[in-house]
C-alpha cells in the first residue's frame, strides 16, 4: 500500500473543509444563526492549496488551518477534522485490505503472469466489492454511539474525495465515482432530513465548481436526499 504524504494532507483539508463549509455557510444560515463568513472564507484558501497537492509540493502555510498549530477559535473544526479524516483514511485503507482478503490480487498477479484473464467488469466488481469491506468492517463502530455519526462522515468524505480528485467521473475500468459515493451513502440508512446527504451533495458542488461544470441547481428540492439524486443524474448525463 502506497499512500503520499501530500493525499495525507489534502484527505485532512477535505475533511476540515467540507464541515466548516457546510457548517457555516449551509447549515447555520438555514437556521438563522449566528456564522463567522471570515472561516469559510479561509476554508476555501485552505482547500486551493489542497488543490494545488494534486500536481506540487509546497510547505504548508500553518497561519492556515491545521492539525499541527490552531489556536482555541479554532479547536472545534480542527477537533472534528482530525476524527472524520481518521475514519476517511480508515475508509481508504481498508479498501485496500479488501483487495487482499477478497483475493484479489492473487487474481491481478495470475493475470501478469497470464495464467488468468481479467475482464473489465471484473475489475469493476473487484472495487465493489472493497467498498462494501471497508463499509462492513467500519460499520462495526456504528454500535458505539460516540463513534457513529463521526464514522459515517468519514466514510462520506472518504468516497466523495475520490470524486474531487478527477476531473471526469467516468472512470472507465473502475467503478464512476459518483456511483460509488451513492452506493456508499445508501448504506448508511440516513433520513432523508439528515445533514449528512448535504455534506454529500456540497462535495459534489465544490467538484462542479473546480471543473467548471453547471449542475443547474434549482431550489425546489424539499431535502437535500432528494437533491442529491437529482444531481447525480445531472452528472450522469455530462459524462
Amino acid at each position: 500500500i502506497s499512500i503520499q504524504e501530500t493525499f495525507q494532507s489534502f484527505l485532512w483539508i477535505w475533511n476540515y473543509c467540507l464541515i466548516v463549509m457546510y457548517d457555516e455557510a449551509i447549515a447555520k444560515p438555514r437556521l438563522k444563526l449566528p456564522y463567522d463568513k471570515s472561516k469559510v472564507e479561509t476554508a476555501f484558501k485552505l482547500l486551493d492549496y489542497g488543490y494545488s497537492l494534486f500536481t506540487t509540493y509546497k510547505k504548508w502555510d500553518l497561519t492556515l488551518p491545521n492539525p499541527q498549530e490552531y489556536t482555541l477559535d479554532d479547536a472545534d473544526y480542527i477537533t472534528k477534522a482530525n476524527a472524520a479524516y481518521l475514519f476517511s483514511l480508515s475508509k481508504i485503507i481498508l479498501h485496500e485490505i479488501g483487495h487482499i482478503d477478497l483475493g484479489h490480487i492473487d487474481k491481478l498477479i495470475q493475470a501478469r503472469a497470464g495464467t488468468y484473464t481479467i475482464t473489465n467488469d471484473e475489475r469493476k466488481q473487484f472495487e465493489y466489492e472493497a467498498d462494501d469491506f471497508a463499509i462492513q468492517r467500519l460499520g462495526k463502530g456504528f454500535t458505539n454511539p460516540q463513534y457513529k455519526r463521526t464514522i459515517e462522515y468519514g466514510l462520506i468524505s472518504g468516497f466523495s474525495a475520490i470524486i474531487i480528485i478527477q476531473n471526469k467521473l467516468r472512470a472507465g475500468v473502475y467503478p464512476d465515482a459518483d456511483e460509488r459515493l451513492k452506493i456508499g451513502i445508501e448504506s448508511l440508512n440516513l433520513h432523508e432530513e439528515d445533514n449528512y446527504w448535504g455534506i454529500a451533495c456540497l462535495a459534489m458542488k465544490l467538484w462542479s465548481n473546480r471543473n467548471t461544470v453547471d449542475l443547474n441547481w434549482a431550489l425546489e428540492y424539499e431535502t437535500y436526499k432528494e437533491l442529491f439524486y437529482e444531481t447525480l443524474k445531472t452528472i450522469d448525463k455530462l459524462k
